[in-house]
């Protein structure tokens, strides 16, 4: 009997150490910078990187609206492709291959242009997705959801929409709206308000 306890503490012991490796290593990673962005990869196994670049914030409606091409109120319909948005510094026209920043598409249906016009379906770009079994997250951009409606601050970029600075995005549901983003100030620089509220703030903002 006594023999068989001892054998069952081993093999209790094993599996304890073999959970402390394993929690190690999952919280580990290696750091890389490239051209003022850093990402920071897991292991093969969960293929994660967490990318972190240089970024614009803006703290004001007025802000928002002055370097915004067009304002809008829209809902996702459906996500699209995902592809490298890094370009070839020799032919912007191409990939760059030794160097990848996923994007992924978003079809937005468009209900109301606050600035600027536009058609009734417009192609927006957010960075970050998953392609060939990696994933990337780009910090403060909060994941898109869809069937929400956002109110979206945008440039135009060929034939599609972005925006470089945050927050970008205002998401409304109950009749309020709050902002969306992972920068944690932007909840003290943008309150929840009404929809009716923001819209007025926005318009006084933007004369």
């Amino acid at each position: 009997m006594k023999k068989v306890l001892a054998i069952i503490a081993v093999a209790a012991g094993i599996v304890i150490i073999g959970l402390a490796v394993i929690a190690v290593v999952s919280q580990s990673g290696d750091k890389t910078a490239a051209r003022g962005v850093t990402t920071t990869k897991s292991k093969p196994a969960s293929a994660v990187e967490n990318v972190y670049g240089d970024r614009q914030y803006y703290s004001s409606l007025k802000e928002l609206s002055d370097n915004a091409e067009v304002i809008v109120i829209g809902t996702v319909r459906a996500q699209l492709q995902t592809y490298n948005l890094s370009r070839d510094l020799q032919d912007p026209s191409k990939e760059n291959t030794e160097f990848v920043v996923l994007g992924t598409d978003y079809e937005v249906g468009v209900d109301r242009y606050l600035k600027g016009a536009g058609n009734r379906k417009i192609i927006m770009t957010q960075e970050g997705g998953e392609l060939d079994g990696k994933t990337q997250l780009m910090d403060a951009r909060t994941p898109i959801h869809i069937g929400t409606t956002y109110i979206l601050f945008l440039i135009k970029v060929s034939d599609k929409y972005r925006f470089g600075a945050e927050p970008y995005k205002f998401k409304i549901s109950g009749g309020k709206v709050t902002v969306d983003s992972s920068e944690e100030i932007a909840s003290v620089h943008f309150r929840e308000m009404t929809e009716q509220e923001f819209l007025d703030e926005l318009k006084a903002s933007s004369p």
